[in-house]
């Protein structure tokens, strides 16, 4: 695991010694619009409960 406040290694360094890159560190998935029908099966799920 990479430790951004590591007192030694950059990050640059711990993503190379574990063999990722960097871009791999920062990356944050975006969030996937939901699916409508699936919104509408929920509601149908919530009052049917």
């Amino acid at each position: 695991m990479v430790e951004a406040d590591h007192p030694e290694l950059s990050i640059a360094q711990q993503c190379e010694s574990l063999g990722i890159s960097r871009s791999s560190y920062y990356y944050q998935p975006k969030e996937v619009a939901g699916d409508p029908d699936m919104a509408i099966l929920e509601a149908i799920l919530e009052v049917l409960n």
